[in-house]
């Protein structure tokens, strides 16, 4: 008598987030099957190595199943695969569809608004640090996060960190780093591992911000030269000098007489209207800095026309 073979089911997982360990990657993604949460291992367990083949976007059909070394709560996304085939890439818009397609399955996974509602409402948010103790562990370790206000980032002592009201949040994830993450973008959260080593002495897992997806809303205009100018991000003076550990943004005129600022190592154009404003007053209350990325073929903007433009607030 033949026996009917049992065919496992594969999971489609869709990664979200790649983020830097010591020695390896972190891969997050989600089990479109379900709307699970899962955080990728090897076939035994094991971290995944650097080369690891995932990237963010990327579809895959997984065999995948609770990890022999799960933690416990909150880090229980633990996952470990025994095989793997890629489908393809669906690109941030994809994640972003897909987010919004499943919100009624992610629950609690995903918030909008005010960081102090994440995960479950357990964040202690004290003196500018985020993090959970053992007092008030949530079911999960990662989630979603729609922002109700602009994410600023700062530079500390060589590593990324993006303000919320008075709360720092460490970058850890492997894209290139916004100056800005706009409100309504969606943004990844996460919960570092159990650490006791900080002046509390209490075992606390710190908030991490791993990736995002969505920064688009930006501002067009044509500048003198016929460029179109598209502002990314715009700051107050003082926003600008957080971001770069609080150096001072100076005005400088080269030898050709054209003028630009300085602050740190970055180096900036000034658009001509201000001068006479910054010659007839030492207010700087109405001057904004822009990340702007220039659209055509003028020698102003050549040859990077990506950069930083120093201007009067609303022009």
């Amino acid at each position: 008598m033949l026996k009917s073979k049992t065919y496992k089911e594969m999971a489609k997982v869709l990664i979200v987030s790649k983020t830097k360990l010591k020695n390896g990657v972190c891969i997050g993604g989600i089990n479109l099957n379900n709307g699970e949460f899962v955080r990728i291992h090897g076939a035994r367990g094991e971290n995944l190595p650097s080369d690891a083949p995932y990237e963010i976007g990327d579809v895959w059909e997984m065999d995948i199943k609770k990890a022999w070394n799960c933690r416990p709560k909150p880090h229980v996304e633990d996952k470990q695969v025994t095989s793997s085939d890629r489908i393809g890439n669906v690109g941030d818009k994809g994640i972003i569809s897909c987010i919004h397609q499943n919100e009624s399955l992610f629950g609690d996974k995903l918030t909008k608004g005010c960081l102090g509602d994440t995960f479950q409402g357990c964040l202690h948010l004290e003196a500018g640090k985020a993090f959970v103790e053992e007092d008030k562990v949530p079911e999960f370790s990662t989630q979603f996060w729609i922002p109700d206000e602009d994410l600023v980032r700062r530079n500390v002592y060589g590593s990324v960190f993006y303000t919320y009201g008075g709360s720092r949040i460490k970058f850890v994830g492997l894209q290139p780093p916004k100056d800005r993450i706009l409100s309504g973008s969606i943004v990844r959260l996460s919960l570092a591992n159990w650490w006791n080593g900080d002046s509390s002495g209490k075992n606390r897992c710190y908030l991490q911000l791993s990736g995002w997806y969505g920064n688009e809303h930006q501002k067009t205009v044509s500048s003198s030269s016929g460029n179109e100018l598209r502002f990314i991000n715009t700051y107050t003076l003082s926003e600008f000098r957080q971001l770069n550990d609080g150096l001072a943004i100076e005005l400088l005129r080269a030898p050709s007489g054209r003028c630009f600022f300085r602050c740190g190592s970055i180096i900036g154009a000034v658009s001509n209207e201000i001068l006479s404003v910054i010659s007839k007053s030492k207010n700087s209350e109405g001057l904004r800095i822009s990340e702007v990325q220039a659209d055509g073929d003028s020698e102003d903007t050549a040859p990077d026309k990506h950069f930083y433009l120093l201007h009067k607030a609303g022009n």
